[in-house]
């Protein structure tokens, strides 16, 4: 969209200086000898910028004072109007422009400052706020965009100590007259002779001496007030002079009396003036706070509070601090956003620190090094206030970044100061801003950084001290504290061991939230506290603790760490502990080891448990021994030892063994009982919620999701899956998420919705690999080979994920590899099929017969009799794949699998089929269709080849 053209800065000043000489565009375009209309354009910004010689005419015609002409000539290389000059081209930023940081955002605070340099509103504009949060880089914004105003800009600032008179106004006059030739001062120095009572550093002959007459101090500054007045008025641009001086919170009774002066006089005389300040340091009743309260009242000052940058500006002001810095993005970007994180919008800290990092003061290592000048600057501040604000302020570092104000008062008597004292100390805290009211009961420090820099000053020794005061009192207020807060000071504290209870306590508020990583945190403290009292037993307990929360994260060698280490040190007469840990390290091994370790720790296990006659533990032994023999293979043995296991245990007991009820229905699907799985998966399910186990929840609600499938209970399978998939994910389990959502994706595999089926697939491995769970990624992968095939479409997708499949079933131990091997050998069937290389698919096939024979997984030996006798049919053995489909329908028929008996009897129709047999297939078709509620899904279903091929 095209823009009309503005004023330029060139224009909008040759406007000022024609209107401050007091002339009309037709008078001066008569003087310097050009037209109306050359005029107007320049002015308006039709002509941009002057050439040489009208800039040479204009100059004489205006008659300009020497530092207006430098300044015209200057604006005619500055293309913005001055009303946008502080507006426009902050896009592009420099990490380093002159000695001053990059300048970003502020977009209404440089309006502000616009509306004020052009003359709008009260003659004062006060920048207040923190420190480090920007208000000196806006006051150089202003004096650098003064000129485009026609403001003569003049700077001054006061400093902490060892303040002159009327500072930060001297300063400001003393840095013009240091850099204007005598000549001019001459001129600008007539009838102002008092002024040498500010500056008597004027150089004599430059200035009259002020007279040596008798006068009162109150004439005097009269007298001194009326020269400087004078002396601004003469200096003055077009526009007459900006004035901008800088924290004045260190000014002293003087020049806030000269300024109040100047700014009541701003209607007679051309002045802007702009001043930041700390409102941080300016208390009630303090000279400047009842000057700006004055001003603000009488309508002469506008109040402009600076706030922390928005986060898109601080990162923005960030990088660009950072241009041309060399670092690996996979190692800067990171840390770059810690440091956001902890800026919290100061632009201070973000200069610091990007300029620490350029010098070699700070290191990409240690992000969290607070930039020298950034603590300094925080000890100033703590530093000025009284000695017992100081210690409330460390009191309150050591509680952390929130406080409430009971604990705060609690502690303090601790230290013996009253109550009166204590909240007069944290007023003053507020009023400094170092502390922020938060709500009506608490406080939090302004920045966390103030409260690292005050913690980081107190002694070990009185960090300690304020620790154990903080935790004494939470421990007098349990119903306000929670047991890891208490802990938390107690380690802290130079009484660490009284963390002991408290962290038990966080750990079993922890277990009951599902919060696994906070457990193990708690207990590891609380097994370095145990170590320290001689107490084995004590210690192996909570090592089996530990071992038991990493579970749930399925954080296998960590546990198995835990159990090795509780083994080492338990007396031998601890014999239930030692079943317990045993029986632990056997279900460990199930993941990490293989059947051979799991028998290692479960055969010791019930010979123990057989000689102190507990027959929970000896059921809980004996689902383990179970468990290795499905691991192995041998599913039908293993589902045989379950059922011993159960009738060991007894009815009233069965809650002992819920991994054994869990696991025993997952082996009932493999065998292809289908309505038995789903009654062991619906007991599991029962026991686990019963007992809280979640690892079994999750896992038993996956487990008879996959028995509904197989039974042809889709609709139901698909809510159990979604709610085994919402429970993982409310847990933070991750890792039985990616489990869930595997198995949800392989029922859409069965139901031909290969589309939906390769979205969850992907899904999964997404899932998995985000926690780093190889058998997400291998099993859903394993499903996506599938469904590649059985599209025809085994191309380039196929290879991309067909390695990390067969890498991940021959590295795989225990049920994960059988059961890995037979599904990639009728995946790689399935894919010859697509690719017609059908001697390979007969290789493959035989293959995937074998083993689902071998293991009694009927779903597989009715594939590979598939697979097998597609192939024959290529290459011209009919018979063969007859006999085979026949077989495959017969296996598929008692097992009660609807889309197993569809899937068997679609090839056997269109080689040789009956009427008996296509209604029987018709009729599982109809059974599949009416479980699908999902009008979509059963639409897809509907259009599959198979299912059409029916009619």
């Amino acid at each position: 969209m095209p823009t009309l053209p503005g004023p330029t800065a060139f224009g909008s000043l040759l406007k000022r200086l024609r209107v401050a000489a007091g002339l009309t565009q037709e008078t001066l375009a008569e003087r310097a000898g050009l037209s109306v209309r050359a005029i107007s354009d320049l002015e308006r910004g039709v002509n941009r910028a002057p050439h040489d010689d009208t800039l040479q005419l204009l100059v004489e015609a205006l008659s300009l004072h020497p530092a207006d002409r430098a300044a015209l000539i200057a604006a005619t290389q500055q293309p913005a109007d001055s009303s946008f000059t502080l507006l426009q081209g902050k896009g592009q930023m420099s990490a380093f422009e002159g000695a001053a940081p990059a300048f970003v955002g502020r977009r209404n605070e440089l309006a502000a400052l616009d509306r004020h340099l052009a003359g709008e509103g009260p003659p004062i504009l006060l920048l207040a706020g923190e420190p480090g949060i920007g208000k000196s880089r806006l006051l150089r914004e202003a004096t650098q965009a003064a000129p485009g105003y026609g403001l003569r800009p003049l700077e001054g600032g006061c400093q902490r100590s060892g303040q002159d008179p009327y500072q930060p106004i001297v300063r400001a006059l003393s840095r013009y007259i240091w850099t204007q030739p005598h000549e001019q001062l001459r001129s600008d120095l007539q009838e102002c002779a008092w002024l040498t009572r500010l500056l008597p550093e004027v150089h004599a002959g430059l200035v009259e001496t002020a007279p040596g007459v008798a006068t009162t101090p109150d004439h005097e500054r009269r007298l001194i007030f009326d020269a400087v007045r004078r002396f601004l008025t003469r200096i003055g641009g077009p526009a007459g002079v900006l004035l901008a001086l800088d924290d004045l919170q260190w000014a002293g009774p003087d020049a806030l009396d000269l300024i109040a002066t100047l700014a009541h006089d701003a209607a007679t005389i051309p002045l802007r003036i702009v001043a930041t300040y700390r409102d941080t340091e300016s208390p009630r009743g303090e000279p400047l706070s009842t000057m700006v309260d004055d001003l603000a009242r009488e309508r002469l000052a506008t109040h402009l509070r600076l706030n922390a940058l928005a986060p898109d500006e601080a990162d923005a002001l960030l990088r660009a601090m950072l241009v041309g810095l060399d670092a690996r993005p996979e190692r800067f970007a990171p840390v770059v956003q810690q440091v956001l994180r902890r800026a919290e919008g100061a632009p201070f800290f973000l200069v610091s620190w990007a300029q620490g990092l350029r010098t070699g003061a700070l290191s990409l290592d240690a992000p969290d090094a607070v930039p020298a000048d950034v603590a300094q600057s925080i000890r100033q501040r703590v530093d000025a206030l009284p000695p017992v604000v100081r210690e409330l302020l460390g009191a309150a570092a050591v509680i952390g970044r929130r406080t409430p104000r009971l604990l705060l008062l609690a502690v303090a008597r601790e230290l013996d100061y009253r109550e009166r004292k204590t909240l007069d100390a944290l007023e003053a805290a507020v009023r400094a801003r170092l502390l922020l009211e938060d709500g009506e009961d608490g406080y939090q420090f302004a920045h966390d950084l103030v409260r690292e820099v005050i913690g980081q000053d107190l002694s070990a020794a009185r960090r300690a001290a304020l620790h154990r005061h903080a935790a004494r009192r939470l421990e007098a207020a349990p119903s306000v504290a929670s047991p890891a807060l208490i802990a938390s000071h107690y380690l802290r504290s130079d009484e660490p061991e009284r963390a002991f209870t408290h962290l038990l306590k966080a750990a079993e508020h922890a277990h009951t939230a599902s919060a696994y990583r906070e457990e193990t945190a708690f207990l590891g403290d609380a097994i370095t506290l145990a170590s320290r009292q001689e107490n084995p037993a004590h210690v192996a307990d909570l090592y089996l603790r530990r071992a038991r929360a990493f579970l749930p994260l399925a954080l296998w060698s960590d546990a198995d760490h835990e159990l090795d280490l509780a083994l080492a040190i338990l007396p031998p007469e601890e014999k239930e502990r030692r079943i317990q840990i045993l029986l632990e390290r056997a279900q460990v091994s199930h993941w990490l080891h293989g059947p051979d370790e799991i028998r290692r720790y479960a055969r010791p296990a019930l010979e123990l448990a057989d000689e102190s006659g507990r027959d929970d533990l000896a059921a809980q032994a004996m689902c383990r021994l179970a468990l290795a023999d499905s691991s192995e293979g041998k599913v039908r043995a293993s589902v045989e030892e379950y059922e011993r296991a159960f009738a060991r245990a007894g009815e009233e007991r069965l809650a002992s063994v819920v991994a054994g009820v869990e696991y025993s229905g997952l082996d009932l699907y493999w065998l292809g009982e289908y309505k038995a799985a789903v009654a062991r998966g619906r007991q599991a399910v029962a026991l686990a919620r019963e007992t809280q186990e979640i690892i079994y929840l999750a896992r038993g609600l996956g487990n008879l999701g996959l028995a509904l499938t197989g039974d042809g209970q889709y609709d139901e399978a698909l809510r159990v899956f979604e709610e085994a998939r919402q429970f993982a994910r409310g847990q933070q389990l991750t890792q039985w998420l990616a489990r869930a959502t595997t198995m949800r994706g392989g029922l859409y595999l069965e139901v031909f919705d290969y589309q939906q089926a390769e979205a969850i697939a992907e899904e999964a491995r997404e899932i998995g690999r985000s926690c780093g769970w190889p058998q997400a990624i291998a099993s859903a992968g394993m499903d996506l080979l599938l469904s590649y095939a059985r599209r025809g479409e085994a191309d380039g997708r196929v290879e991309r994920i067909l390695p990390e499949v067969v890498k991940a079933a021959h590295g795989a131990h225990g049920e994960h590899g059988w059961l890995w091997r037979l599904r990639l050998a009728q995946a790689r069937a399935e894919i010859a099929l697509a690719r017609e290389q059908w001697e390979e698919a007969l290789r493959h096939a035989e293959d995937a017969l074998t083993q689902g024979r071998k293991r009694g997984r009927v779903k597989y030996q009715v594939a590979g009799l598939k697979a097998r006798a597609e192939a024959l049919i290529c290459l011209n053995r009919h018979q063969e794949a007859l006999s085979d489909l026949r077989a495959a329908v017969a296996l598929a028929r008692p097992v009660g699998d609807p889309a197993m008996l569809l899937r068997a009897s679609a090839p056997l129709l269109a080689l040789d089929g009956d009427d008996a047999l296509l209604a029987e297939a018709r009729a599982a078709a109809e059974r599949i269709a009416d479980e699908l509620h999902n009008a979509e899904m059963r639409a897809q279903f509907q259009a599959a080849a198979q299912v059409r091929a029916l009619d």
